[in-house]
């Protein structure tokens, strides 16, 4: 019996490999604030020295992936502390660290869902680099 469910289950995994709506989608590359299409496009806010961010106000859509990355000129650590709410949603912490990846300092999340009925959700944070913070925010709207 334990030999049959084995053979099923290969064969259900093979047959959804050749399936398309069976794989996972394919993530397209990173696009700056404002040129996200849909929302397995991750947006890129790109921190630079001073400091500042790439965009005051990033709108995004829900379930979208964020990426902070310093400039690459620029390997500083820093630290989102976001005021009310992390945009990753319950449970997520208020200050979020970066951690160096690939010899950048990055900070991931993605944001959550909306309720329902609910048609955009503002997060104030600050980005700290060296003492010095600025003062941006996340907006997670619904596509028209």
């Amino acid at each position: 019996m334990k030999a049959i469910t084995l053979a099923v289950a290969a064969m259900a995994a093979a047959g959804c490999l050749a399936l398309t709506g069976c794989s996972k989608k394919a993530m397209a590359g990173p696009v700056e604030c404002g040129k996200q299409t849909s929302a397995t496009q991750p947006v890129m806010i790109t921190v630079n020295p001073g400091p500042r961010v790439s965009q005051d106000e990033c709108v995004v859509l829900p379930l979208t992936k964020l990426i902070w990355m310093n400039a690459k000129d620029n390997s500083t650590q820093f630290e989102l502390k976001f005021r009310t709410a992390n945009p990753g949603g319950q449970n997520q912490p208020l200050k979020v660290p970066s951690q160096l990846q690939g010899g950048s300092y990055t900070v991931n999340i993605d944001a959550t869902q909306l309720a329902p009925g609910e048609r955009e959700r503002r997060y104030d944070y600050d980005v700290v680099v060296d003492g010095a913070r600025m003062d941006p925010a996340i907006i997670i709207r619904k596509a028209n």
